[in-house]
């Protein structure tokens, strides 16, 4: 039985990374743009499973359902866009009483290259949701308010003005694609981060129109933050969280990483993981 809490270590941003070019840059099409300033912190990281109460989207952030799924193959572009994408909409209406959930940003990744690069070919249209590897960049929100009402102009065109008078939640589903057993996915209680946390932090290259760069977040070391992360979490598992919420007095922002398990076993299988952005305007 996993433990209730472990010591991993987290890596944070140092805020001077912002400092040099006054913001920080992650370039995805050229990581040797990228001016990321690590600060490796130890932190108790707790068992979400055996959160008390339940961690739920709108108090902390994040839940996690189980979901099952009807796709066989997440390298299929075709089982994402017919299968997958009306399962997730479905479910977010449900989880956030949402009566429109646009969704955008398919990503694919895994720490072992090889599983990367499987049935890659020379015609990037035909590497659709292929991502980068599961070792995160460090502790981020991917996208702050201005960026995701980027987003929503994107896709959206012929109705932005309106939706984007409306609440809009800006939520990533994440799944496992098997049971994860090593590099797990870490998420801080929405509720415990503070603004002085926040380091600003443009993606160029981002996912949505490839010209475009959006504003989002790394996150600077704070004692107060609580993270958790949900032991050997199964394919049929989704853990939802919010990235950005324009409702004020809620918490808005939940930061997360990945992070090496000191508790997984030697020889622990490759991580290989499916996300998908998504927007939701609750009814």
């Amino acid at each position: 039985m996993a433990s209730a809490s472990i010591e991993a270590t987290i890596n944070y941003h140092d805020p001077r990374e912002a400092e040099r070019d006054g913001t920080a840059i992650l370039d995805l099409s050229d990581y040797s743009r990228t001016n990321f300033i690590l600060d490796p912190r130890p932190m108790a990281v707790r068992n979400g499973r055996l959160a008390d109460p339940p961690l739920s989207l709108e108090r902390n952030g994040v839940v996690l359902l189980r979901r099952p799924t009807a796709v066989r193959d997440f390298f299929d572009r075709a089982q994402i866009e017919d299968v997958y994408t009306p399962e997730v909409q479905a479910m977010l209406r449900e989880v956030t009483g949402s009566d429109e959930v646009l969704v955008f940003g398919p990503v694919l990744r895994s720490d072992d290259p090889a599983m990367l690069s499987r049935r890659r070919g020379a015609d990037p249209s035909e590497n659709y949701g292929r991502g980068g590897p599961a070792v995160s960049a460090g502790v981020h929100v991917d996208f702050n308010e201005e960026g995701v009402r980027a987003h929503i102009a994107e896709l959206a065109p012929e109705r932005a003005d309106a939706l984007l008078r409306r609440r809009f939640i800006n939520v990533n589903v994440w799944r496992p694609i098997r049971r994860i057993e090593r590099m797990p996915l870490a998420v801080c209680d929405a509720s415990t981060v503070s603004d002085r946390d926040f380091i600003p932090m443009e993606t160029r290259y981002s996912v949505g129109l490839a010209t475009m760069s959006k504003g989002g977040y790394n996150i600077a070391h704070n004692p107060a933050h609580g993270w958790y992360w949900f032991p050997e979490m199964e394919p049929d598992e989704v853990l939802i969280f919010k990235i950005c919420d324009s409702r004020r007095s809620v918490p808005r922002f939940t930061p997360h990483a990945t992070f090496a398990d000191p508790t997984s076993p030697p020889g622990a299988a490759p991580r290989l993981s499916f996300e998908i952005r998504t927007i939701c305007f609750p009814a």
